[in-house]
């Protein structure tokens, strides 16, 4: 069960790139929601393993806190303009 949990984890963290990787890139999305909505919903799902009484929950609360522990991961190399991060206009050049 260990190594199943951890196989997962990973799988799901390979496969969240795919997903939080074109919505960050979206206008109505952005970078800062999806660092905003995936860092609670992966403390839930982890709190969720922790606290889960069958097998077949752990296995689940691990496959999608993978998913959702990528989105730093994705996101991170394009965040050098924080300007999307901080949302205000950090160009002083004028």
């Amino acid at each position: 069960l260990v190594t199943l949990t951890i196989a997962l984890f990973v799988a799901g963290y390979c496969v969240g790139p795919l997903l939080w990787g074109p919505l960050s890139e979206q206008v109505c999305y952005g970078r800062r929601p999806i660092f905003i909505i995936t860092l609670p919903m992966y403390t839930c799902f982890q709190l969720g393993c922790a606290l889960s009484h069958n097998r077949a929950s752990i296995i689940v609360f691990r496959l999608l806190g993978g998913m959702f522990a990528a989105a730093p991961f994705t996101n991170s190399g394009s965040v050098s303009p924080l300007s999307d991060m901080a949302g205000t206009d950090m160009d002083n050049s004028t």
